[in-house]
């Protein structure tokens, strides 16, 4: 049963995999490890819950302990102090200002091209993926930051 929801996902697994890769082949890789570990814990599935949100879930962490095994990603016991806050209504602005940012990225190209430069996309590496040049990329950036700013109310200092 799992096989047959795998090989019916594999496509979207791929297209996924681009979105948390920077490359085809790292892309390539991270199915594959995502493939093997769905496939060792297919006992854990539960048929009732989303198949796609479970494997998502896997790749999303896989992929974070990848990052974070080559040193990419800091902890967040390693965050200095000045950038953790102890309010935790500070934690809830933050994060409601990312869901804000990442839902107007769904509706403007401008935004997805600065959110994958923030991520850490060449402006090549998001010239092929959009199809575009890279200087329609670049203005897409400046143009993508201003209205994230302005969005979230944020004036220049």
């Amino acid at each position: 049963m799992i096989e047959t929801l795998l090989l019916r996902n594999l496509t979207w697994m791929k297209g996924i995999a681009r979105t948390f890769c920077r490359n085809r082949m790292d892309a390539e890789d991270l199915v594959g490890e995502t493939v093997l570990k769905v496939l060792q814990n297919a006992d854990s599935f539960d048929i009732d819950k989303s198949f796609r949100l479970w494997v998502l879930v896997i790749m999303r962490n896989t992929s974070r302990n990848k990052l974070r095994n080559i040193g990419v990603v800091t902890p967040f016991e390693h965050i200095p102090d000045r950038y953790v806050s102890e309010d935790p209504s500070a934690h809830f602005i933050v994060s409601e200002s990312m869901k804000a940012v990442e839902e107007f990225a769904k509706s403007s190209a401008c935004v997805r091209s600065a959110m994958l430069y923030a991520y850490g996309y060449s402006y090549s590496e998001i010239a092929d993926m959009q199809g575009v040049t890279v200087n329609i990329v670049k203005s897409r950036i400046l143009h993508g930051r201003r209205l994230v700013l302005k969005r979230l109310n944020v004036s220049k200092s």
